[in-house]
């Protein structure tokens, strides 16, 4: 993006779309943690003090227009993050 002439907000978000409740049950599973108890919740039920949108994923499709590529999906993403801190499992 800095390599081009363009001005203005580009939203960038990893590839795909996940719930909260999606994210954790994967980072356990690319952590290799197993038994862990995990429970989706509705997110009203989450005592916050902002309103959260029921459904907030951004559109990143500016994004690829400008740089030509699409971003990596979540699951890559989250992998290449337990990996840089050595928490992924080898199985994963």
């Amino acid at each position: 993006l800095l390599a081009i002439d363009f001005n203005g907000v580009v939203h960038f978000a990893n590839g795909g779309a996940c719930t909260r409740y999606d994210l954790a049950q994967e980072a356990l599973r690319a952590a290799g943690i197993r038994g862990a108890r995990l429970a989706p919740i509705a997110t009203g039920e989450a005592s916050r003090r902002a309103a959260r949108p029921p459904y907030a994923v951004l559109d990143t499709s500016l994004y690829t227009r400008l740089t030509g590529e699409a971003p990596r999906s979540w699951q890559a993403a989250l992998r290449d993050y337990l990996d840089a801190r050595g928490r992924a499992a080898a199985d994963a």
